[in-house]
């Protein structure tokens, strides 16, 4: 138990600082057995790597270091020890420093504590003007044998966006189990999408609901397949970003066709005006739903003898385009049925 420090081969993390004294990051910090040979497990201190000796650290930015590596800067190094005697014989003093490579000269046999171990992030005591931050990305290999092993801890989790667009003919809404997603489609957009950030792991139920006249009726289409089929609810896990697209058709083709059949008129009492073709239709070659009149005829003794047309106005009685000028020849049965009327009185006289 207990890893060498030759066996370690990469080390290293990321840090945000938003407050704390300039030149000052969170610092990695070792539990150190400075001779594995010795038998002696007490308790000997710590070995401390602090990137501020070679690098400059920022305010408000993520930064990574490497805690093996001393090329930048000023090419001192970067590694303490908090035991005084330990640092006095190996000379790698908090005022003067050592890279790795020094480190593990002057300790050859040092290695992780086996009982008190650990690799630990720590923000130093007594700081002054406090300090605020975090710490993510935390990597360490290590080589055992002829096989080297890495491993990468994330603190901070990663976020993924998902989309979720609206498409087709048809209008309805998504709506997302989380309460933050909730995206209708409209006459003035068809497409209008959502945009949600979640940290990764997240699990996010999409239920699509149509609008009266309308219907979910294709496949969803999402980056990893989660949702398919017409099926819904349909859930999402964030593990990349998604676009998820919502189609929605029209269950009824609305009737578009204006033009209805107008009746025809017929003959009435003398002077009356009355309306031979009616709105919907076409009257005479007039402007739709224009109303031609008419009047009645008399014959040379007064009698009525149907209604006609008005003088200027050509095929007027006729009803709409589907009525097939039925206007027309009711006028002329009427006339004529008036006509054999008088007739058949002036005969009978």
């Amino acid at each position: 138990p207990g890893t060498p420090f030759s066996s370690i081969t990469s080390l290293g993390y990321s840090t945000y600082r938003s407050t704390g004294t300039p030149a000052l990051a969170a610092s990695i910090q070792l539990n150190i057995d400075a001779d594995a040979t010795d038998l002696i497990t007490v308790w000997q201190g710590r070995l401390v790597y602090e990137p501020y000796y070679t690098q400059t650290v920022t305010t408000g930015v993520w930064q990574t270091w490497n805690a093996l590596n001393n090329t930048a800067g000023t090419g001192t190094g970067n590694w303490w020890f908090s035991n005084a005697g330990i640092a006095a014989s190996t000379g790698c003093t908090q005022a003067n420093p050592c890279t790795w490579a020094e480190v593990k000269t002057a300790l050859p046999n040092g290695r992780i504590h086996p009982t008190l171990g650990g690799i630990g992030v720590k923000a130093g005591s007594n700081w002054t003007g406090g300090f605020s931050g975090t710490v993510d990305k935390f990597v360490v290999g290590v080589q055992t044998g002829l096989n080297t092993h890495t491993k990468t801890y994330d603190f901070e989790p990663e976020f993924f966006t998902l989309t979720v667009q609206t498409s087709g003919e048809g209008h309805g809404k998504v709506v997302g189990s989380l309460e933050d997603i909730n995206c209708s489609s409209d006459v003035a957009d068809v497409n209008e999408s959502c945009v949600r950030t979640y940290a990764s792991g997240t699990v996010v139920t999409l239920t699509a609901t149509p609008n009266e006249g309308s219907n979910f009726d294709s496949t969803w289409a999402v980056g990893a397949g989660t949702c398919t089929g017409n099926t819904t609810p349909c859930t999402v896990t964030m593990t990349s970003d998604k676009t998820v697209n919502a189609h929605f058709a029209l269950t009824t083709i609305p009737n578009t066709n204006s033009n209805g059949g107008g009746g025809g008129g017929g003959g009435g009492r003398s002077g009356q005006t009355h309306s031979l073709g009616t709105s919907g239709g076409r009257s005479g070659g007039q402007p739709t739903g224009e109303v031609l009149g008419a009047r009645d005829s008399k014959g040379p003794n007064g009698e009525v003898l149907g209604a006609v047309a008005p003088v200027g106005a050509p095929n007027a009685g006729e009803g709409g385009a589907d009525n097939n000028n039925n206007g027309l020849v009711t006028v002329m049965l009427l006339g004529l049925l008036a006509l054999a009327t008088t007739l058949a009185r002036k005969q009978t006289a």
